[in-house]
């Protein structure tokens, strides 16, 4: 399974069967924002630390045997438009 190149369906599925932890999604797709960004510049906050911490958390539910969501696990971007609690909204403008 190539992680970062996984629809978000199949990534979901390999999170909840353990085949994969939400640790190594997001490992796999840090990699390919540090690989790219810096030409494309599409992820202007990131935080890293943030994400990590929620991807543990998310493999601890997985393995307490919680009931998960849909997408638990999953790593994702989010526009910096949109409000955000403790991250800085630029609206697009760097």
């Amino acid at each position: 399974m190539d992680i970062a190149f996984s629809s978000t369906t199949k990534l979901a599925a390999a999170i909840a069967t353990r085949k994969i932890s939400a640790v190594e999604a997001l490992d796999a797709h840090l990699a390919q924002i540090d690989k790219h960004n810096e030409a494309i510049n599409a992820v202007v906050i990131l935080d890293r630390e943030g994400a990590r911490e929620r991807a543990r958390q998310a493999d601890a539910a997985v393995a307490r045997g919680d009931t998960l969501g849909s997408l638990h696990g999953v790593p994702f971007t989010l526009k910096d438009a949109h409000e955000t609690a403790g991250m800085k909204s630029t609206a697009g403008f760097p």
